[in-house]
């Protein structure tokens, strides 16, 4: 099942190049610093998500100390809100490609796709990306599918899909396992 690549366009669906203007995003292989080569599959739909991370604080969220204890752990507090399960995902997903040759923005948002499915709160995490006003007022075009509908479409499909479980494995590099013996 490839559930990324439908929500990927669905999410690409109108997104602007920056808020000054109301062209979409082009698809352009970008360079990043360390020279690694982004495969340009993905325009924006992990722009969107970063863009979300960001405003909430998720780098200064993700360096409590409480915080990095369950990273590391990979628990959940039980009193734990969907928002900060969506940023500590964004951030695991983030921080296991460091280091890695490919760094493709597709291949990250479909890892935290994969996560937020088995996790069983991928709905939810579309949710809160899709009504949150800066999301849609600064990135979307008015006419775009998550500014017109909050994808309210795609989430009610992806409810009914709660109910078949975990099968979608995370993709994580193998830099991720590195220094664990329990998979080794």
């Amino acid at each position: 099942m490839n559930l990324a690549d439908p929500l990927r366009l669905l999410l690409e669906h109108g997104l602007q190049s920056n808020q000054y203007t109301n062209q979409p995003t082009p698809c352009v292989p970008m360079w990043s610093n360390a020279g690694c080569v982004d495969d340009g599959k993905d325009c924006g739909a992990w722009k969107v998500i970063m863009h979300y991370y960001r405003l909430k604080g998720g780098d200064d969220l993700s360096r409590k100390p409480e915080q990095m204890l369950l990273l590391s752990f990979s628990l959940q507090p039980e009193q734990c809100s969907l928002k900060k399960t969506l940023i500590a995902a964004v951030h695991k997903v983030e921080k296991s490609f460091d280091g890695c040759y490919v760094k493709s923005p597709d291949t990250k948002f479909r890892a935290l796709i994969c996560d937020g499915f088995n996790q069983g709160h991928l709905a939810e995490w579309l949710r809160i990306i899709a009504t949150h006003p800066s999301i849609a007022d600064d990135l979307y075009t008015k006419s775009s599918f998550l500014a017109s509908t909050q994808f309210r479409p795609a989430i009610a499909c992806l409810e009914r899909l709660k109910d078949i479980g975990e099968c979608s494995p995370v993709e994580l590099p193998m830099g991720y396992y590195q220094g664990s013996e329990a998979f080794f």
